[in-house]
Protein backbone atom coordinates (compact mmCIF):
# COMPACT_ATOMS: atom_id res chain seq x y z
CA UNK A 1 0.00 0.00 0.00
CA UNK A 2 2.82 2.58 1.13
CA UNK A 3 4.38 1.61 -2.53
CA UNK A 4 0.80 2.31 -4.46
CA UNK A 5 0.51 5.60 -2.22
CA UNK A 6 3.97 7.13 -3.28
CA UNK A 7 3.74 6.39 -7.03
CA UNK A 8 -0.12 8.48 -6.31
CA UNK A 9 2.13 11.15 -4.66
CA UNK A 10 4.62 11.49 -7.61
CA UNK A 11 2.05 11.35 -10.27
CA UNK A 12 -0.21 14.11 -8.83
CA UNK A 13 3.48 16.38 -7.82
CA UNK A 14 4.00 15.83 -12.07
CA UNK A 15 0.44 16.05 -12.79
CA UNK A 16 0.88 19.44 -10.85
CA UNK A 17 4.42 20.62 -12.65
CA UNK A 18 2.88 19.85 -16.04
CA UNK A 19 -0.35 21.78 -15.61
CA UNK A 20 1.65 24.93 -14.65
CA UNK A 21 4.14 25.33 -16.98
CA UNK A 22 2.12 24.16 -20.02
CA UNK A 23 -0.54 26.67 -18.74
CA UNK A 24 2.50 29.48 -18.60
CA UNK A 25 3.46 28.62 -21.73
CA UNK A 26 0.42 29.07 -23.56
CA UNK A 27 0.43 32.39 -23.16
CA UNK A 28 3.81 34.08 -25.14
CA UNK A 29 4.94 36.98 -23.40
CA UNK A 30 6.34 40.10 -25.40
CA UNK A 31 8.61 39.35 -28.77
CA UNK A 32 8.30 35.94 -27.85
CA UNK A 33 6.33 34.98 -30.75
CA UNK A 34 9.37 33.13 -32.55
CA UNK A 35 10.98 31.39 -29.81
CA UNK A 36 11.59 28.64 -31.26
CA UNK A 37 13.59 29.20 -33.74
CA UNK A 38 16.12 30.64 -31.35
CA UNK A 39 16.24 27.33 -29.20
CA UNK A 40 19.24 25.33 -28.61
CA UNK A 41 21.31 28.69 -29.24
CA UNK A 42 23.59 29.04 -26.17
CA UNK A 43 25.98 26.71 -27.85
CA UNK A 44 27.43 29.27 -29.61
CA UNK A 45 28.03 31.78 -26.18
CA UNK A 46 30.27 33.05 -24.73
CA UNK A 47 32.70 32.92 -27.68
CA UNK A 48 35.47 30.11 -26.92
CA UNK A 49 33.25 27.58 -24.85
CA UNK A 50 31.67 24.80 -25.72
CA UNK A 51 28.94 22.77 -24.18
CA UNK A 52 29.57 19.98 -21.80
CA UNK A 53 27.39 17.50 -19.64
CA UNK A 54 26.50 18.44 -16.23
CA UNK A 55 27.77 15.77 -13.41
CA UNK A 56 26.15 15.69 -10.06
CA UNK A 57 27.53 14.14 -6.93
CA UNK A 58 26.73 13.77 -3.71
CA UNK A 59 23.33 12.55 -1.87
CA UNK A 60 19.53 12.50 -2.03
CA UNK A 61 18.29 10.68 0.87
CA UNK A 62 21.06 8.31 1.25
CA UNK A 63 21.28 7.79 -1.85
CA UNK A 64 25.24 9.14 -4.05
CA UNK A 65 25.19 10.45 -6.68
CA UNK A 66 27.65 10.69 -9.69
CA UNK A 67 25.26 10.97 -12.69
CA UNK A 68 25.02 13.63 -15.81
CA UNK A 69 22.64 15.43 -17.16
CA UNK A 70 20.30 18.01 -16.24
CA UNK A 71 18.78 17.81 -12.56
CA UNK A 72 15.63 16.26 -13.91
CA UNK A 73 17.12 13.94 -15.68
CA UNK A 74 19.01 12.52 -13.08
CA UNK A 75 16.07 12.92 -10.42
CA UNK A 76 14.39 10.33 -13.59
CA UNK A 77 17.66 8.20 -13.34
CA UNK A 78 17.57 8.20 -9.65
CA UNK A 79 13.83 6.98 -9.38
CA UNK A 80 14.41 4.12 -11.83
CA UNK A 81 17.89 2.74 -10.03
CA UNK A 82 16.58 2.73 -6.71
CA UNK A 83 12.27 2.02 -6.51
CA UNK A 84 12.38 3.04 -2.50
CA UNK A 85 13.98 6.55 -3.02
CA UNK A 86 11.97 9.52 -1.84
CA UNK A 87 12.43 12.11 -3.86
CA UNK A 88 11.71 15.36 -2.19
CA UNK A 89 8.34 17.36 -3.16
CA UNK A 90 9.22 20.03 -5.66
CA UNK A 91 7.58 23.68 -5.02
CA UNK A 92 6.73 24.98 -8.54
CA UNK A 93 5.81 28.22 -7.61
CA UNK A 94 8.15 30.74 -6.13
CA UNK A 95 5.95 30.73 -2.48
CA UNK A 96 8.98 29.39 -0.49
CA UNK A 97 11.92 30.58 1.52
CA UNK A 98 14.67 32.98 -0.40
CA UNK A 99 18.65 31.52 -1.08
CA UNK A 100 19.10 34.75 -0.33
CA UNK A 101 19.52 35.37 3.44
CA UNK A 102 21.45 32.36 3.86
CA UNK A 103 24.17 32.37 0.82
CA UNK A 104 26.86 34.91 0.05
CA UNK A 105 28.12 35.23 -3.05
CA UNK A 106 30.74 37.37 -5.20
CA UNK A 107 28.56 38.78 -7.58
CA UNK A 108 30.07 40.94 -10.31
CA UNK A 109 27.16 41.99 -12.85
CA UNK A 110 23.91 41.06 -13.64
CA UNK A 111 22.32 41.76 -17.42
CA UNK A 112 18.94 41.17 -18.78
CA UNK A 113 17.34 40.00 -22.02
CA UNK A 114 17.62 41.50 -24.44
CA UNK A 115 21.67 42.07 -24.64
CA UNK A 116 22.54 43.40 -27.92
CA UNK A 117 23.93 41.64 -30.56
CA UNK A 118 22.14 38.16 -29.40
CA UNK A 119 18.76 36.52 -29.99
CA UNK A 120 18.53 34.68 -26.60
CA UNK A 121 14.69 34.25 -25.48
CA UNK A 122 13.24 34.09 -22.56
CA UNK A 123 11.93 31.64 -20.23
CA UNK A 124 9.26 30.48 -17.89
CA UNK A 125 9.59 31.84 -15.13
CA UNK A 126 7.71 29.33 -13.28
CA UNK A 127 9.27 26.53 -14.63
CA UNK A 128 12.82 28.30 -13.65
CA UNK A 129 11.35 28.16 -10.19
CA UNK A 130 10.84 24.66 -10.55
CA UNK A 131 14.70 23.88 -11.55
CA UNK A 132 15.48 26.29 -8.98
CA UNK A 133 13.82 23.90 -6.24
CA UNK A 134 15.25 20.54 -7.87
CA UNK A 135 18.73 21.99 -7.61
CA UNK A 136 18.05 22.49 -3.86
CA UNK A 137 17.17 18.99 -2.46
CA UNK A 138 19.96 17.15 -0.93
CA UNK A 139 23.05 18.05 -0.80
CA UNK A 140 24.43 17.43 -4.27
CA UNK A 141 27.65 19.62 -6.10
CA UNK A 142 26.70 20.57 -9.41
CA UNK A 143 30.47 19.89 -11.79
CA UNK A 144 31.29 21.44 -15.31
CA UNK A 145 34.23 20.81 -16.91
CA UNK A 146 36.97 23.76 -18.15
CA UNK A 147 35.69 26.88 -20.58
CA UNK A 148 32.89 24.73 -20.78
CA UNK A 149 28.57 25.57 -20.29
CA UNK A 150 26.37 22.97 -18.68
CA UNK A 151 22.98 22.64 -18.90
CA UNK A 152 22.16 21.97 -15.16
CA UNK A 153 18.49 22.51 -15.30
CA UNK A 154 15.62 21.78 -18.30
CA UNK A 155 11.70 21.58 -18.50
CA UNK A 156 9.31 22.83 -20.76
CA UNK A 157 12.11 24.42 -22.65
CA UNK A 158 13.19 26.72 -19.88
CA UNK A 159 16.85 26.18 -19.12
CA UNK A 160 19.26 26.84 -16.35
CA UNK A 161 23.33 26.92 -17.76
CA UNK A 162 25.96 27.17 -15.64
CA UNK A 163 29.55 28.59 -17.52
CA UNK A 164 32.73 28.06 -16.11
CA UNK A 165 36.32 30.08 -17.18
CA UNK A 166 38.22 27.61 -14.66
CA UNK A 167 41.31 26.08 -16.56
CA UNK A 168 40.22 22.83 -14.98
CA UNK A 169 36.71 20.72 -13.71
CA UNK A 170 35.01 22.81 -11.26
CA UNK A 171 32.22 22.33 -9.15
CA UNK A 172 30.39 23.82 -6.72
CA UNK A 173 26.98 23.02 -4.29
CA UNK A 174 24.07 23.21 -6.47
CA UNK A 175 21.87 24.74 -4.17
CA UNK A 176 24.53 27.81 -3.91
CA UNK A 177 24.59 28.13 -8.24
CA UNK A 178 20.27 28.22 -8.03
CA UNK A 179 21.24 31.50 -6.17
CA UNK A 180 21.75 33.00 -9.42
CA UNK A 181 18.65 31.65 -11.10
CA UNK A 182 16.29 33.40 -8.26
CA UNK A 183 18.11 36.35 -8.65
CA UNK A 184 17.45 36.44 -12.62
CA UNK A 185 14.36 36.12 -11.21
CA UNK A 186 14.11 38.71 -9.41
CA UNK A 187 16.14 41.16 -11.42
CA UNK A 188 14.97 39.91 -14.79
CA UNK A 189 10.71 39.33 -15.33
CA UNK A 190 8.66 40.37 -17.15
CA UNK A 191 4.89 39.67 -16.74
CA UNK A 192 2.87 39.42 -19.73
CA UNK A 193 -1.16 38.07 -20.52
CA UNK A 194 -1.00 36.36 -16.68
CA UNK A 195 2.57 35.05 -17.70
CA UNK A 196 5.66 35.92 -16.24
CA UNK A 197 8.99 35.14 -18.57
CA UNK A 198 12.43 35.58 -17.28
CA UNK A 199 15.79 36.04 -19.71
CA UNK A 200 19.40 36.91 -18.63
CA UNK A 201 22.57 36.05 -17.01
CA UNK A 202 24.48 36.76 -13.75
CA UNK A 203 28.67 36.56 -13.23
CA UNK A 204 30.47 36.18 -10.24
CA UNK A 205 33.94 37.18 -9.36
CA UNK A 206 35.15 33.68 -9.30
CA UNK A 207 35.23 33.37 -12.73
CA UNK A 208 32.16 31.47 -13.63
CA UNK A 209 28.55 32.64 -14.74
CA UNK A 210 24.88 31.42 -14.45
CA UNK A 211 22.46 31.75 -17.56
CA UNK A 212 18.73 31.26 -17.88
CA UNK A 213 16.94 31.14 -21.41
CA UNK A 214 14.39 29.49 -23.37
CA UNK A 215 15.96 26.34 -24.72
CA UNK A 216 14.73 23.09 -26.71
CA UNK A 217 14.86 20.41 -23.63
Amino acid sequence: MKLIASFVQMALLVLSILLLCSIANAAPASGQGDQDSNLNILTSLPNGYTISPLRITGTIDGVSLNHTGSIQEIFSKLAAENPSLVIPEVNTTSNHPSSHSLIERNKRNTECFPIPGTNWPKADSNCIWEGIDYLRKGAPFCWVNAHTCARISCSWNSAIYLCSDYGATWGHSCKYISGYAEDLIHSCTETNIGASWTGGREFDTDNYSVYVMSDRC
